[in-house]
């Protein structure tokens, strides 16, 4: 069990809800499933009668507080305290058994020794794995693993390792009625009995196949919660007259000038335009891929906007720290927050699928104290739109528009493919203040075809001559007819409502570029010929065929090595 901190938040159960909204709430029980907090509603699964639930819930009181009855942050500290020893000594433990002459002091030829001895040792690169894995925990890298270095933990984020969910103490000690620092049992027993009598809709004091039914669906989103949310993930709380707008996204349907994930692997731009208005805005931003968020409109309403979003790249000037590879341009660094899309379980929040969105939707009233109250996903998008009491893409319809014409320096055919797939084409935010994790650097080659479509225009790239072209047949009351192979055709006038023809991916690179353009996979890659002279590109083209016109060699292509 790794990622456990997650009380409070809420799980909605329809019927029971329902059943409640049509008569007036008692105020013994909780108005409805979604609002019994999550140590309680876990602790019903397999309880059908209130004795035997509230005993177990009691249990974690009277295993965990010192005197039994009344459960304190200083218990918790010395719970976590025990658990870390626990886990200190199990590494010491794991470690100390390769110290073959017995200094204290271990190295990798001592590991290696030890295994290589070992009946099944398994093959040379095998032991040589097994020897990285446990040199991990030398911290200083000088090749020597201390006594002091085996027993420091390493993972800050497994403290609980020794409890279930269920019955993680921290979550019990958040639900203290009066706020005083301690859980009672009698506090707890009024809880786990308020718990109970909202589940037991017919009120007679068993549970029923069917509610019994409704909290094991709520004990499986528990799990997923549980396996999405890491205690390393914490937000700003948003103030009460903030309104809180979530944005979840794949990809950005732009690409970018500016890079913050390096020059090998593409940045998106997403423009969101935010109308005038009185509130101000809590933004929380999740995407899967490298994510510039160009503000615009009325920034000022922006009280915080939370950038979440993934880690392709270490950041060399922080110490080889992992940064989260987002910008933002139009707000003060003040009011910005970066954040890992993993860690926070936000990473799926472009899913559009009823469920998953509602475990999306879940996490965020965990993580922000209250659900959105405006919510965006999408897969793809190339603009997003804040109005006063909604959101959506309107504004991407203007954007792409003024993408179709080749921008000057750009070769046409080339950007023609680029904005087949990438419609809102290139923004440039040169110039621009950026605030990102990981440092934004301009690109020295465009990211997809629009890198193409630029060195086309300077020369740099040229259309192989051994390529062919492709026509499209359209032809009244019969389908696309695709010939291949054929560069002119004739066709009766009648007989033909439309030709297309494409140029084919076949490029000849014949001068020096510093990187291939990035982003080049699936339907986005090239065939390359090196020319003669010529100096292979750094970084990858991804599932681009690369030969070296002077020798025929294939260096690089799917399934290839890099």
């Amino acid at each position: 069990m790794k990622k456990l901190l997650v009380a409070g938040a809420v799980i909605c159960i329809s019927w029971v809800g329902t059943a409640q909204a049509q008569k007036e709430i008692p105020s013994d029980v909780y108005p409805s499933f979604s609002d019994i907090p999550l140590p309680l509603s876990q602790g019903l699964m397999g309880s059908q009668y209130p004795e035997k639930y509230v005993s177990q819930i009691l249990e974690v009181i009277r295993q965990t507080a010192r005197d039994n009855a009344n459960l304190t942050a200083d218990d918790i500290k010395t719970i976590k305290e025990k658990a870390d020893n626990d886990r200190r000594r199990r590494q010491v433990q794991e470690i100390i058994a390769y110290d073959s002459n017995f200094d204290g002091n271990i190295t990798r030829d001592e590991i290696v020794g030890v295994l290589s001895s070992s009946p099944g040792r398994g093959n040379e690169q095998f032991i040589g794995n097994q020897a990285s894995r446990i040199m991990d925990a030398d911290i200083d890298k000088d090749g020597v693993i201390t006594t002091e270095e085996m027993s420091t933990i390493r993972d800050k984020k497994d403290h609980y390792s020794s409890y279930r969910y269920r019955n993680d103490p921290s979550s019990f000690l958040e639900l203290d009625p009066d706020g005083d620092g301690k859980l009672t049992i009698a506090e707890l027993t009024g809880l786990a009995e308020k718990a109970f009598r909202t589940v037991d809709v017919d009120a007679d004091g068993i549970l029923s196949r069917k509610e019994m039914e409704a909290i094991q669906e709520t004990s499986r989103q528990y799990r997923d919660l549980a396996e999405r949310l890491s205690p390393s993930c914490t937000l700003p709380k948003p103030q009460a007259d903030e309104k809180i707008v979530f944005i979840g996204v794949y990809e950005g349907k732009s690409v970018s000038t500016m890079s913050v994930a390096g020059q090998e692997e593409e940045t998106n731009v997403i423009p969101l335009q935010i109308d005038k208005g009185d509130e101000r805005l809590y933004i929380v931003t999740s995407a899967v891929t490298p994510i510039i968020w160009q503000l615009k409109g009325d920034t000022n309403r922006v009280a915080r906007i939370v950038l979440a979003g993934g880690s392709t790249q270490k950041d060399k000037d922080n110490n080889d720290r992992r940064s989260i590879n987002v910008g933002v341009t139009g707000v003060s660094k003040d009011k910005v927050t970066f954040s890992s899309a993993q860690d926070c379980g936000l990473a799926p929040g472009y899913e559009q699928e009823g469920a998953k969105k509602k475990l999306t939707l879940d996490i965020l009233t965990k993580l922000l104290g209250r659900s959105p109250d405006l919510y965006f996903s999408q897969y793809g998008v190339t603009g997003v739109h804040i109005f006063g009491d909604r959101i959506n893409s309107d504004i991407s319809a203007a954007i792409e528009e003024s993408q179709k014409q080749a921008p000057p320096g750009f070769e046409k055919n080339s950007w023609k493919k680029h904005i087949r797939f990438m419609p809102g084409g290139l923004i440039d935010l040169k110039g621009q203040e950026i605030i990102s994790d990981a440092k934004a650097v301009p690109y020295e080659v465009l990211p997809k075809w629009a890198g193409i479509a630029k060195l086309a225009h300077e020369g740099a790239i040229v259309p192989d001559g051994s390529g062919s072209s492709t026509v499209i047949v359209t032809r009244p009351g019969q389908d696309s007819l695709t010939i291949e192979g054929i560069e002119n055709i004739r066709l009766h006038e009648a007989a033909t409502t439309r030709v297309e023809f494409d140029m084919g991916r076949k490029l000849k690179i014949v001068k020096d570029i510093p990187y291939y353009p990035s982003g080049l996979t699936g339907g986005y890659s090239a065939h390359f010929i090196i020319g003669k002279g010529v100096t292979p590109p750094k970084g990858s083209a991804g599932h681009s065929d690369v030969i070296l016109e002077e020798t025929g060699e294939k260096i690089s292509g799917p399934g290839m090595r890099r």
